[in-house]
């Protein structure tokens, strides 16, 4: 998340795009989320003794894997006095692409509230972020970009693919698409069990 590299496949030229360093935020409140669970198909209301404590396992074991296959780890830790559930995944309120840092309207009150200023400014000064694009003030018109959780970046292709929902307004995919000069690509969703079909912006 922090710096992005480019790799070339010598076998076939091939190139990737990885990462070597990574920012995680430890889960103090990991749990459902209900006032998410209406736009989240994949969100079930289980009932999971100490969920908190298994979340915590297997975040630990991530980053122990990570840290052994050469990647960095910046862990930060959340507020254990504020309820977060969803604070573990801020790839959905930020993203940052060469020396800028977005910051996205969320759908979800309880998720505005993962936005740390602490956070960007520890990233601003260890990854180098010198601009920051504020996009939260759309949240006031109701108009919402939740991140890679919304947006597909394809860096090859120069493309974002995106697939309009609650959380996903297509004016903001058309306007990371122009501050990026990449082509946006907006996926319409349609039944549950079938394909979504694909339009023009």
């Amino acid at each position: 998340m922090l710096k992005m590299k480019e790799l070339e496949k010598e076998t076939t030229g091939i190139k990737f795009f990885f990462t070597n360093r990574v920012m995680m935020v430890r889960p103090v409140s990991f749990g459902f989320n209900d006032q998410t669970a209406a736009s989240n198909f994949f969100q079930i209301n289980r009932q999971i003794d100490d969920v908190n404590a298994l979340a915590l396992a297997e975040f630990d074991t991530m980053v122990e894997v990570l840290k052994a296959n050469g990647i960095g780890v910046l862990v930060l830790e959340d507020d254990a006095n504020k309820v977060r559930p969803d604070a573990i995944f801020p790839n959905n309120w930020f993203s940052t692409h060469k020396n800028k840092m977005y910051l996205y309207p969320m759908l979800a009150p309880n998720r505005r509230l993962e936005r740390r200023q602490d956070i960007i400014k520890k990233l601003k000064k260890e990854g180098g972020y010198k601009i920051i694009i504020d996009l939260s003030d759309y949240e006031n018109q109701n108009v919402f970009l939740e991140g890679t959780g919304s947006m597909i970046f394809n860096h090859r292709s120069k493309k974002i693919y995106a697939a309009l929902s609650p959380r996903t307004h297509k004016s903001l995919v058309k306007k990371m698409a122009d501050e990026l000069n990449y082509e946006p690509v907006l996926l319409l969703q349609t039944m549950k069990t079938e394909m979504p079909s694909i339009t023009p912006m």
